[in-house]
């Protein structure tokens, strides 16, 4: 196997343990979240069940890491968050009323409090920055 393989391996399994990770906390934190709930509706059981297939598979891909030799891979949290403040940062510039005119026209009053809205992201963004 060269390194090409290697690697090709290595992301595919980064992701899956990514996804893998995100799905475990899922089940076991009870997150509470504004715009987006997530519904428990697993029975105990089934909860379990999903979790032991979780570690079930982490578990093999610290097989899979150690029968091919894959290289761990590290990342600065800094960095991890940062980035997604920016992605953040970028996506809350579609709150601007001018980034809505597709979608119709806003009456002014709607228009004045989705600005003042915008605004208010971005002011905590600066301060953030400031520190």
């Amino acid at each position: 196997m060269n390194d090409n393989h290697r690697r090709a391996i290595n992301s595919i399994l980064r992701y899956v343990e990514m996804r893998l990770l995100d799905e475990r906390l899922k089940l076991t934190n009870n997150e509470v979240r504004e715009l987006h709930h997530i519904r428990d509706d697993f029975t105990p059981h089934e909860k379990t069940t999903n979790l032991l297939m979780i570690e079930s598979l982490l578990d093999e891909i610290r097989l899979v890491k150690s029968m091919f030799g894959l290289e761990d891979e590290e990342t600065s949290l800094r960095r991890e968050v940062g980035a997604a403040f920016s992605e953040a940062w970028v996506t809350l510039e579609g709150l601007r009323p001018q980034s809505l005119v597709n979608y119709g026209e806003l009456d002014k009053e709607d228009e004045t409090r989705l600005n003042q809205c915008y605004k208010s992201f971005f002011k905590i963004f600066r301060d953030y920055l400031r520190e």
